[in-house]
């Protein structure tokens, strides 16, 4: 198992592009917060039925594995050590031997609707449906947290703000612990919306504009051929993706 840390080249999905995920919103006149990540061509109740069995594939192992109990396998002393470093220490949680067993687990039953997943991605699905017991709830949800939610407040609306509210949320839910909920937060949005993760991004980004839209589907492009790839992004190189000529621009500022 390779590390999140880690960027290894893998074959192309198949394009699923015509199907909308589980947390994908029909498309409309204007920009909404809608959410793509689809692996595979499945219609939202066959993937939200798939991922209460995988929760229940999980239940089978013996004991029921836990949060807590993957935690225990990390030495004290690599957890302390990656405190604050959320990604960091969700990578120490997924190279335990209980995340690989559970990532082994899904793979064996559910790999032939997810072809091309890595070992690392099935961990990291496993904790994921963990942190959820499979339930997805509502379109733009997850573990009970309203992605398309504009908050209470002027500042909930901004991209840079959505990895600490869904952090307060796990914990406040008691879906993990304090100390777990760095980890959680980070593999909860890699699995679900790994926009929030991009590198940078600007303090007044607004997730319901239109050009947060487009940087959101090409991540979702983007992690349909590898969800690795949008760890080691930028806010900024994805935008010049989606528009080669700041590239030339700026090539131009020094000829």
């Amino acid at each position: 198992m390779t590390s999140i840390h880690s960027q290894l080249p893998t074959r192309s999905l198949p394009d699923y592009s015509t199907t909308r995920s589980r947390h994908e919103n029909a498309p409309t006149g204007t920009a909404q917060h809608v959410q793509g990540n689809s692996a595979a061509p499945l219609n939202a109740k066959m993937h939200d039925e798939m991922y209460v069995e995988m929760y229940n594939a999980l239940q089978q192992l013996k004991p029921p594995p836990t949060l807590d109990a993957i935690r225990a396998q990390v030495p004290d002393d690599a957890w302390n050590a990656k405190q604050g470093q959320p990604s960091y220490g969700l990578d120490e949680l997924l190279q335990t031997p209980l995340a690989k067993e559970m990532g082994l687990k899904l793979r064996e039953e559910f790999g032939d609707f997810f072809p091309g997943k890595s070992e690392l991605s099935w961990a990291g699905t496993a904790l994921t449906v963990l942190l959820t017991k499979g339930v997805h709830g509502d379109p733009g949800e997850i573990a009970g947290f309203d992605f398309n939610s504009r908050g209470q407040t002027p500042s909930d609306t901004k991209a840079t703000n959505m990895f600490s509210r869904l952090k307060q949320h796990l914990v406040d839910t008691g879906r993990t612990t304090p100390e777990l909920a760095d980890a959680a937060t980070y593999v909860l949005l890699w699995q679900s919306a790994p926009e929030y993760l991009l590198k940078e991004i600007p303090a007044d980004v607004d997730r319901f504009s239109f050009g947060w839209d487009q940087v959101r589907r090409k991540v979702s492009e983007l992690s349909e051929v590898d969800d690795q790839v949008p760890l080691s992004k930028s806010y900024d190189d994805v935008l010049d993706i989606l528009d080669p000529q700041r590239v030339d621009d700026r090539k131009n500022q020094f000829i």
